[in-house]
């Protein structure tokens, strides 16, 4: 395996996640035939991957999603469970909404990271409005990025409870 194979592996993944990125803009404008030509490589997405594909299925603002996100709500991993419901919150799913705000209120790890993939997606106002409901119940650290992540996106009250943390 000299600097030649190296170069050749290395193009070949690059390949492979410019066509990941490109299948994740197809399913987060509504393709979904891009999620149908997964097939059975869907098994074989790692955590991250599954992760992003719940944020796509979000973006794309398709309740039809609800069901592939209820599949993925009962993996193993606790980050890709979180990212479904958190997902199926974005597109209005009324049941991952009462469960998220039970989970988010009994903190623990499923909070953190329900917390983290809320700020992950703060350009949606779905996310923002629950990031906003949650900052009333946090301190310290973890107050200050919620706030910065909604100042980002111009919430004046978050701007200016920024200016106070200051």
């Amino acid at each position: 395996t000299g600097p030649r194979a190296r170069a050749l592996l290395q193009a070949m993944g690059e390949l492979e996640e410019l066509s990941w990125k490109t299948t994740l803009r197809r399913i987060s404008t509504g393709d979904r035939e891009a999620f149908e030509e997964l097939g059975a490589a869907f098994y074989r997405l790692g955590q991250f991957q599954r992760i992003e594909l719940t944020e796509a299925f979000a973006e794309s603002q398709d309740p039809i999603w609800n069901a592939e996100l209820g599949r993925l709500r009962e993996s193993r991993d606790e980050r890709v469970r979180m990212a479904a419901q958190v997902a199926q919150v974005r597109l209005g799913n009324q049941p991952a909404a009462f469960h998220l705000k039970e989970q988010l209120s009994a903190g623990g790890s499923g909070s953190v990271h329900a917390i983290d993939l809320l700020m992950r997606a703060s350009e949606d106002p779905i996310a923002r409005q629950w990031l906003e409901d949650v900052a009333l119940q946090l301190r310290g650290p973890r107050l200050q990025r919620v706030i910065v992540a909604l100042a980002e996106y111009g919430q004046q009250s978050a701007r200016e409870r920024l200016r106070d943390l200051l």
